[in-house]
């Protein structure tokens, strides 16, 4: 019953923090998607009825508009006024679209073009300077990329604290469309170092920073094993939370079959006490 408890509640603590944060959109995928991206400022939004032509879902939103002024297009020709979308629907804390669109803030819109009219996709209202710059680079490689390229682009992005956290945030599922090209990604020496001192800043592990360790795990350098050992060693008194990933990162990086063995006793028993005695195991062959 306990672990149940706990486990809808770290759902539903994650799903509002990824309701409420630009890192719940994977600004690159929405870019391929979008037949126009544009930022500027909502100079206006104008309500219209519950929005009927939305047939697959049981909810149906009110449909708005908005107006944006000093607007620029980075990719795609804008000339059109209006630019309509989804408001967000409230209800059983679930959102089944988020658009967080306010009056007289700096947005960035990701947009589909049907029978002539601007339909939202998605978008950001926070780093809006930020994510448009790389954007920018990314479209300037994305025909010729390769390798080095993109390597460099996305080391150049993290440095970056709000870039940092959303890249990080998207690539912390294998499903999500971005992790697509992470097998083009070759950091250097030099810049595992830079990345393994940022990740020490975190303190403590949780899925925010999941992704970039994630990334860096084929490596298998000494300094991010010690690092997850200290996680873990952080971790150990509350063996319910995200600390099986750390067992498994590091399992692939020592290749131990007896990590692999503990891992599995960990994850098949749910008591405290037990799965505090395998941490302690596990931390000792480490």
């Amino acid at each position: 019953m306990r672990q149940t408890l706990i486990t809808i509640l770290t759902f539903l603590t994650f799903h509002i923090q990824a309701q409420n944060w630009i890192g719940s959109q994977n600004f690159i995928d929405l870019y391929i998607q979008s037949d126009l991206v544009v930022f500027g400022t909502i100079s206006n939004i104008d309500n219209y009825k519950q929005d009927t032509t939305n047939t697959i879902s049981n909810f149906k939103m009110p449909l708005k508009s908005l107006v944006l002024s000093n607007s620029k297009s980075i990719k795609g020709t804008f000339n059109s006024e209006k630019i309509y979308y989804n408001d967000i629907f409230y209800g059983c804390g679930y959102s089944p679209i988020l658009v967080e669109n306010i009056l007289a803030n700096e947005t960035l819109i990701f947009a589909k073009i049907k029978n002539d009219s601007i339909f939202q996709i998605g978008s950001m209202n926070e780093g809006v300077a930020e994510i448009v710059n790389e954007l920018k680079r990314f479209e300037q490689l994305s025909d010729k990329l390769n390798s080095k390229d993109f390597t460099q682009w996305f080391y150049e992005s993290l440095q970056n604290e709000a870039l940092f956290n959303l890249l990080n945030h998207n690539i912390s599922s294998n499903a999500n469309p971005l992790a697509t090209y992470l097998d083009s990604l070759k950091f250097s020496s030099t810049q595992r170092i830079w990345l393994y001192n940022k990740i020490k800043t975190f303190n403590e592990y949780n899925y925010d920073n999941k992704g970039v360790i994630k990334l860096l795990v084929k490596y298998n350098d000494k300094a991010l094993k010690e690092i997850l050992k200290s996680f873990i060693i952080k971790l150990k008194n509350g063996p319910y939370s995200d600390i099986d990933d750390l067992m498994i990162y590091t399992y692939q990086m020592t290749g131990d079959k007896e990590l692999d063995k503990l891992i599995k006793k960990f994850n098949n028993d749910w008591r405290e006490k037990q799965r505090k005695k395998v941490l302690e195991e596990f931390i000792s062959r480490i």
